[in-house]
């Protein structure tokens, strides 16, 4: 397929406007499309629900909201849902068929929220992480869907292709104000750092609609997570690894999605690009 193609994996009937929203955004800037994607185990493996309705049932009942969410931003959206016993199997075997550009995934907000809280959730995004053919995009939600005010945070090397698709987005389509920090533990990094900071946001148009800035900090991520107060969103790109579980989107990007102050997205680029 030709077009720009989101994959959106649901679930939760709590996330699915908010997902709906971010991958409305990443359609609408690119003339793109939607898939939702809902995946159940097989029959005799499924457990009701608390509410004691059967996954299938509950999978179309999100597919439905989904769908109806994106018609109402006249965004073309298409929704399968999939047997199987590995959700993350049948997420990645739709991205697969749609050449996806990118999968959404989200997790809820909590009183408390961390991705250590749901160990189910990690080794599903460990998956993704590892074995997605395109760009990974994960909504660590803890507030609401309007982002007024964006951070993309930069620490070590100056990669923002991961991020600048979203960042793009939310621009152009929410309004917001994006800031680009290069966050670096010493003012020598930053003096060398700044140039070419300011050259990529040139030579991607970025400058014309956001800020940049240098900041030295002993502690990157926590400068992140201080930062995060003033925001609506930050976007934590993280570079192609083939590493296992806890350290798959880096400890920096972990500990700015535990913590922040607001909604995170973690984005992780293709392997291939």
């Amino acid at each position: 397929m030709s077009s720009y193609t989101v994959v959106v994996g649901v679930a939760n009937p709590h996330t699915v406007s908010r997902l709906m929203h971010v991958a409305c955004l990443l359609a609408q800037q690119f003339a793109g499309q939607i898939m939702v994607t809902s995946v159940v185990p097989p029959a005799g493996e499924a457990r009701a629900t608390d509410n004691q309705q059967d996954p299938m049932s509950e999978a179309d009942q999100i597919l439905e909201q989904a769908l109806d969410y994106a018609q109402t931003q006249q965004i073309t959206c298409d929704s399968t849902v999939l047997v199987a016993r590995q959700i993350h199997e049948g997420i990645i075997d739709v991205a697969d068929a749609q050449q996806a550009d990118v999968i959404l995934v989200g997790f809820s907000e909590g009183p408390a929220p961390s991705l250590q809280q749901d160990e189910n959730f990690d080794r599903i995004i460990d998956a993704l992480a590892t074995h997605s053919p395109c760009h990974l995009l994960v909504a660590k939600f803890r507030n609401g869907q309007q982002f007024d005010k964006v951070l993309v945070p930069v620490a070590g090397e100056l990669d923002f292709a991961s991020t600048s698709e979203l960042a793009t987005a939310l621009y152009h389509q929410e309004g917001a104000s994006v800031d680009f920090v290069h966050f670096t533990p010493s003012v020598q990094e930053a003096e060398q750092k700044s140039q070419q900071l300011h050259d990529w946001l040139e030579a991607s148009g970025a400058a014309q609609w956001s800020s940049a800035a240098m900041e030295v900090s002993d502690e990157p991520a926590q400068a992140i997570i201080d930062a995060s107060a003033g925001y609506d969103a930050v976007i934590v790109g993280t570079p192609p690894l083939h590493t296992l579980r806890r350290q798959l989107f880096g400890s920096l990007g972990e500990q700015v999605a535990n913590h922040a102050a607001c909604t995170t997205f973690l984005v992780r680029s293709a392997e291939h690009l």
